[in-house]
């Protein structure tokens, strides 16, 4: 899997660093990587901006969190009801998203959200 070394990583958040400068991107980026999470770019080529957060659960069921510069995204059938409980979590009929605080924050959210993958609860955006 990708780190945060990868230049296509770093590419993806020098774009959104670049479009949205308050935005909170790479510190969930760097949260996510501290604690286990795989950062995986988009596949070469792609016109995607997003970038992939991947961990494995201890029962071996991967958990995949998307972000981008003003959310972090579930899209997983498996995961919407507990992301859809998350203080701040926005359920749209296709996947889940918890906006980012500050500036580039797309919904009001006055908590930051977290995701449970080894069963204990791991904040993953800063709090406002």
């Amino acid at each position: 899997m990708s780190s945060l070394s990868d230049p296509a990583v770093q590419a993806v958040l020098r774009h959104h660093g670049q479009r949205s400068p308050g935005t909170p991107m790479r510190a969930v980026v760097s949260k996510a990587a501290a604690l286990g999470f795989d950062v995986v770019p988009p596949r070469e080529g792609s016109s995607a901006t997003y970038l992939r957060l991947v961990s494995t659960t201890p029962s071996g069921r991967d958990v995949t969190l998307h972000v981008d510069g003003a959310k972090l995204t579930s899209n997983a059938t498996g995961d919407r009801a507990f992301a859809a409980a998350l203080p701040g979590a926005v359920e749209t009929t296709v996947d889940v998203q918890s906006p980012s605080p500050g500036p580039t924050r797309c919904r009001s959210s006055s908590r930051s959200p977290t995701t449970r993958v080894t069963g204990q609860p791991r904040r993953l955006l800063p709090s406002p």
